[in-house]
């Protein structure tokens, strides 16, 4: 499940329905902040196997955008994990 909606940004949730996450669902909150974000919490709360925030597609966009105005795709590696020790 990924979470495009703004509703962290504001320490809310969407509305979803319950049981929609299972122990096999991971979930993905494009938002992201130095702690979890509230869609986060939530997803583990309803047991979800795993719970991410944006970092990474913040980072990986860079580099991707990097790559088409200089040519030279950067190591995200260490980025991200910097990021990770926040």
């Amino acid at each position: 499940m990924i979470n495009a909606t703004a509703a962290s940004l504001g320490g809310e949730v969407p509305q979803l329905p319950e049981g929609i996450v299972t122990a096999w669902s991971t979930c993905y909150d494009m938002a992201y902040s130095r702690q979890d974000t509230p869609f986060q919490h939530w997803a583990r709360a309803q047991g979800a196997a795993q719970a991410c925030q944006g970092w990474g597609m913040l980072v990986e966009q860079a580099a991707e955008s990097y790559l088409l105005w200089r040519g030279v795709r950067p190591d995200t590696a260490p980025v991200l994990e910097a990021l990770a020790t926040l």
